[in-house]
């Protein structure tokens, strides 16, 4: 019996190996097949909503299996929640001394591999940022971590009335959101100006300006208290 499923590991190696295959080809195909999964791309349209289309990942017996005994993988949003994980500005190991707003330090002492997308915005620490690529962090991991900026105008730790051990380590507190596409663009961009132009460009346009120039004031500067929410895309 075969059934759904979405492991991020055999999905990459899946798509990979269908990179070659010619799009008009995947349509008139029912189904791609690779070592016990099987990519659904017929036009089902139980599989279909507007513009939206799923394309169902099956796997056979033998590879749940082996994703079974594999540990999950949890998202950011639920790291930052769990006790031993924490982010804080980046720690110096060495002598390399790059510039400090461009990279984080990731501590993960839990239990839990918890994976960080590129476009997760992190709050706290000495200004907000965006994590700049896709990463997993095994238990018992502490490394540095490719960030960008999105809060251009603070520099300082976000709690001036913390006390002075706790503005030492410099932790992030809180997980916001995945930032937009625009932003996500600029990111991938490699570009740090370019970021910041993006996050000017979108809170602008939401109505969501701030004095330290924060992505994340699209939640605080005009939405009602409660869980981060999705924002208008202009871009």
């Amino acid at each position: 019996m075969k059934k759904t499923i979405f492991p991020i590991g055999l999905l990459a190696l899946l798509f990979w190996s269908c990179a070659d295959t010619d799009t008009g080809q995947v349509q008139k195909s029912a189904t791609l097949t690779l070592s016990g999964l099987e990519l659904q791309a017929s036009e089902n349209p139980e599989w279909t909503y507007e513009n939206l289309r799923l394309y169902p990942v099956c796997a056979d017996e033998q590879v749940l299996n082996a994703v079974a005994s594999q540990p999950a993988l949890a998202t950011l949003a639920e790291g930052m929640q769990t006790a031993g994980f924490r982010i804080t500005e980046r720690k110096q190991f060495g002598r390399e001394q790059n510039a400090w707003y461009n990279a984080l330090t990731v501590q993960n002492k839990s239990d839990k591999t918890i994976f960080l997308m590129s476009g997760d915005v992190v709050t706290g620490g000495n200004q907000d940022r965006v994590i700049a690529y896709d990463d997993a962090i095994p238990p018992g991991t502490i490394k540095n971590i490719d960030v960008f900026c999105v809060e251009a105008g603070r520099s300082s730790y976000y709690d001036p009335e913390a006390p002075e051990t706790e503005k030492q380590i410099a932790a992030f507190r809180g997980y916001y959101n995945v930032a937009s596409p625009h932003v996500r663009k600029a990111v991938h961009q490699g570009n740090q100006q370019g970021v910041w132009k993006a996050v000017d460009k979108i809170t602008e346009a939401n109505d969501a300006s701030s004095d330290t120039k924060t992505y994340a004031a699209l939640e605080t500067e005009n939405a009602p208290q409660g869980p981060a929410r999705s924002v208008p895309e202009f871009f």
